[in-house]
């Protein structure tokens, strides 16, 4: 009995040693797919912090006040900077060629998991750059995404790499409320629109949106003048001379002055051109400061609320859906303002219920 127990204990080491090496092996065999998965499902997994840039080509009057909105919307969201969030903000009041070499010094350098782009210019170099790279993007204060050539339709997902919110409330809503103000107090015959406008790209998008829609309106006769397109608000007095000709030119002819969108319409001096030259008010004034220089009224895009929307998208992306599938669109929240001395001026009553609207939803009415 002794010498069969010895034997069946030699038997047992001998299965346990078998079954431990046979053990030690399938683990080695198995280690590499392991490790293969572990790094694959590292690499689908955005390392943090995310990494954003917001390119700002400096022509939207409103643009430091709305990357500020967007920041602190982040924020509320848990985004924190220098924690889960690397953001650079660079911005470039310099030509489209020379926007274009500090955005790819930005790309090779943070290698963002995505940028925004805010105005036209900004927006259309900044796809070039990240459609090769498969970067996403996502614009703002751009009022004309389609005419501007950076989507083909808006209210639709655009499929792609590529989303955002236009910086304009439709002509056809602008143009409607011009008519509904004007049509009583300007009695008989056509509502003659002035519109002077230069070469960029935000003011050449925004006219063609304006003509195509005020063919629905035979009430309105839109009257366009195009600036030499050698003259840029870069050389301001050279511009301003310009525009003085040609407000000369149109005042006879036109009714009421539409103020177009681009450079020129963030320019103190332009909208005082307008007062010293010419008897017609401007009617329509793109944001809050031309409505607080004289122009009647505005209806555009709440800042704050413009804000909160991006950061709610630039969340989403970076959570990771796909721009693609977001659709191009017109922003939430609208704001509405006027100047009551300009309506004083043209013996227009504003009615009630849009001057309630002025004061406690959206936007405040304000006097010169």
């Amino acid at each position: 009995m002794g010498a069969m127990g010895n034997q069946l204990s030699r038997v047992k080491a001998y299965r346990l040693g078998f079954y431990g090496v046979l053990s030690a092996w399938l683990l080695l065999c198995t280690l590499p797919s392991i490790l293969l998965t572990s790094t694959a499902a590292a690499s689908v997994t955005p390392p943090l912090p995310y990494r954003v840039l917001i390119i700002d080509d400096g022509r939207h009057l409103q643009g430091k006040k709305l990357i500020q909105n967007l920041t602190t919307h982040l924020a509320q969201l848990g985004f924190q900077q220098d924690k889960n969030l690397k953001l650079i903000h660079q911005l470039c009041k310099t030509s489209a060629a020379e926007l274009s070499t500090t955005l790819l010094e930005q790309f090779e350098a943070l290698q963002p998991q995505l940028v925004i782009a805010n105005g036209t210019i900004a927006a259309l170099q900044a796809k070039q750059l990240a459609a090769t790279r498969n970067i996403p993007l996502l614009f703002m204060s751009v009022p004309a995404p389609v005419e501007a050539g950076l989507v083909q339709q808006t209210g639709l997902s655009t499929q792609g790499f590529i989303t955002g919110r236009s910086d304009a409330v439709t002509p056809a809503i602008r143009l409607s409320m011009v008519h509904k103000l004007l049509r009583t107090s300007h009695g008989k015959g056509k509502i003659r629109l002035g519109l002077i406008h230069s070469h960029s790209p935000a003011a050449l998008a925004d006219l063609q949106q304006l003509k195509r829609a005020v063919q629905k309106f035979p009430q309105i006769e839109l009257i366009s003048h195009a600036l030499p397109k050698q003259v840029s608000c870069a050389d301001l007095p050279q511009f301003l001379a310009a525009l003085q000709q040609a407000i000369k030119q149109l005042d006879g002819r036109i009714d009421y002055w539409w103020s177009s969108h681009g450079p020129m319409s963030q320019l103190a001096e332009v909208q005082a051109l307008f007062t010293q030259h010419s008897d017609h008010i401007v009617v329509y004034g793109v944001n809050q400061k031309m409505v607080e220089r004289g122009a009647l009224l505005r209806i555009s895009p709440d800042e704050a609320g413009m804000g909160r929307e991006m950061a709610e998208l630039t969340s989403a992306i970076l959570h990771g859906t796909l721009p693609g599938h977001i659709p191009v669109a017109m922003p939430k929240e609208i704001a509405l303002g006027f100047n009551l001395t300009t309506a004083e001026q043209i013996a227009l009553v504003i009615p009630s219920e849009l001057m309630e609207l002025a004061r406690g939803q959206l936007s405040h009415t304000v006097r010169r």
